[in-house]
């Protein structure tokens, strides 16, 4: 039974790591795709001027 429970934990665990690490993914994506508008607006910006 204890044997179970330890299986049991450790998948709980690798699930718990794997739900985290798509959440930081979808983050970076979000976060990228800002960057990259802002990257964006700021050429514009130094074109308007030179």
């Amino acid at each position: 039974m204890e044997e179970l429970e330890k299986e049991l934990e450790e998948i709980n665990n690798r699930l718990f790591m794997l739900e985290m690490k798509d959440r930081w993914e979808r983050e970076d994506y979000q976060l990228k795709k800002v960057l990259e508008k802002q990257k964006k607006d700021l050429e514009a910006q130094k074109n308007e001027r030179s």
